[in-house]
């Protein structure tokens, strides 16, 4: 059984989002879609290798709207091939203005291997202290129209903090169904197999034993410090906690992170850095 309040999200591509898909997927109770827009700019949707257009994914946003889903998020990609301040501002403009709560933005990182790892797509894509200033701006102009921060790359209205991320980060028991699925529950870790046939064939899924102590202090620290909030004091022992607090007062100084009365957590030039910071934590 489900609870009332159960966030059951579907992830769009907008082309995909026709009147009859949406109605079905309201039917089956689905009250959460992502659309995978990526942005509102036409030459950078080109560039990413999207099929839809800017105006596609606005009218897909709409429609589902109308269809009676009030819980919808968009995904913002930063640091594309060709971004600037400007492109991204108007991007920015545009989903300001979608009647969406939330919003996951990305920076872009090219995997060796894929279709944009050549000399070509990398002299196109913004430099790291270019693409922070997007991250800056994004995030400025997101909480200006009422996004506010709750992850690095995640921003909601008041109220539509997506449950189903909140979990990794807040170190809350999960369970994932399907060929290569992971979970954690009751404190243990594992792992479907990644293969279809013997999923469909099985009486009930198998599962792999993949660690038996999860959310150690460093995983608490390095899943924790991703949220706005970052990490609290009480899910710690008091040694640990000390040792945290000793290597955490340099980067405060540093302006990297914010050490309050019962946690630390992460500045917006923090975030920026937020694997080296964490890596000095944990160390």
């Amino acid at each position: 059984s489900l609870a009332a309040d159960t966030e059951i999200t579907l992830e769009v591509n907008p082309l995909t989002a026709t009147p009859a898909a949406l109605d079905a997927w309201r039917g089956l109770g689905v009250n959460r879609l992502s659309f995978g827009m990526q942005s509102a700019v036409d030459a950078e949707l080109h560039r990413l290798g999207r099929r839809h257009t800017a105006a596609q994914g606005i009218a897909a946003v709409d429609r589902a709207a109308a269809a009676g889903f009030q819980n919808i998020s968009c995904d913002l990609m930063l640091g594309t091939p060709g971004q600037t301040g400007e492109s991204l501002a108007q991007s920015l403009a545009v989903y300001a203005q979608l009647p969406i709560a939330h919003v996951s933005a990305y920076l872009l990182s090219i995997e060796p291997g894929t279709p944009f790892d050549t000399e070509a797509m990398r002299s196109q894509v913004p430099d790291g202290d270019a693409a922070a200033l997007l991250y800056v701006q994004m995030a400025e102009c997101l909480e200006q129209h009422g996004f506010r921060q709750y992850e690095i790359s995640n921003f909601a209205r008041p109220g539509f903090e997506s449950q189903h991320n909140l979990k990794y980060w807040q170190c809350v028991d999960y369970i994932g169904i399907g060929p290569a699925a992971h979970s954690c529950f009751n404190g243990r870790r594992y792992a479907v197999p990644p293969d279809l046939d013997a999923f469909l064939q099985a009486p009930c899924q198998q599962e792999i034993l993949t660690d038996e102590e999860p959310y150690t202090p460093e995983e608490r620290v390095m899943l924790g410090l991703r949220l706005a909030e970052g990490i609290r004091q009480q899910d710690f022992s008091e040694s640990c906690w000390a040792g945290l607090l000793h290597r955490a007062e340099p980067l405060q100084k540093t302006g990297m992170l914010w050490i309050e009365p019962d946690r630390i957590r992460l500045t917006r030039q923090g975030f920026l850095v937020s694997n080296s910071v964490i890596c000095s934590l944990v160390e």
